[in-house]
């Protein structure tokens, strides 16, 4: 499966041999899909389908090295920013004081919108919602469209009346397609309404 890889330029044929290592497991499938996680050279769509893969998987120190690259500041933003999302990904419950702390880092900075995602899908932003809401009138759209992903992914109908407002405010293509679609991840009779 490893030399299909290496030999291969097609996206599909990486992805889908990426997501057999994962069910095959064993070590050495996990040492070859923490590999690609490690090597910022692999397309970001490929790393985050190893990520995938691995949560299926018991043995992983890949967390681990997610944790060290999104708290080390020298690196670059991007780079934090794809780890914090990693562990989020990864299912990682070890990183949640870790993805907390970076949540309270600067109102400007992706890193909060990428940890309030990872807490997301650990099921811990519950509580952070009504921060994440405020992000739906944030001056730059990635940080709006983002912002209602998570409130999708949280799934409260206590944001539709947000969210609702937002649809019907925004003129922005992919905001309104996200808020739509947290709406539908929502759902429910004021949802579908809105």
């Amino acid at each position: 499966l490893w030399q299909a890889t290496e030999k291969t330029s097609q996206l599909s044929v990486t992805m889908a041999t990426m997501e057999a290592l994962g069910a095959l497991g064993g070590p050495e499938a996990v040492a070859r899909l923490e590999e690609v996680v490690k090597k910022p050279t692999w397309l970001e769509q490929i790393r985050r389908g190893c990520l995938k893969a691995l949560d299926k998987g018991n043995e992983r120190s890949v967390g681990l090295y997610l944790q060290s690259v999104a708290t080390d500041t020298s690196n670059m933003l991007l780079a934090r920013v794809q780890a914090l999302e990693g562990l989020g990904v990864l299912h990682d419950t070890s990183a949640t004081a870790l993805l907390l702390s970076a949540f309270g880092s600067d109102q400007r900075s992706p890193l909060r919108l990428a940890s309030a995602w990872s807490l997301a899908h650990l099921g811990a932003a519950t509580e952070l919602r009504q921060e994440v809401a405020k992000d739906l009138s944030h001056p730059d759209l990635g940080f709006e469209a983002h912002a209602a992903e998570i409130l999708g992914i949280v799934g409260h109908e206590d944001q539709v009346p947000a969210l609702r407002e937002k649809l019907l405010s925004q003129t922005d293509p992919v905001v309104r397609n996200a808020v739509v679609a947290a709406l539908s991840s929502i759902g429910g009779p004021d949802a579908v309404s809105a």
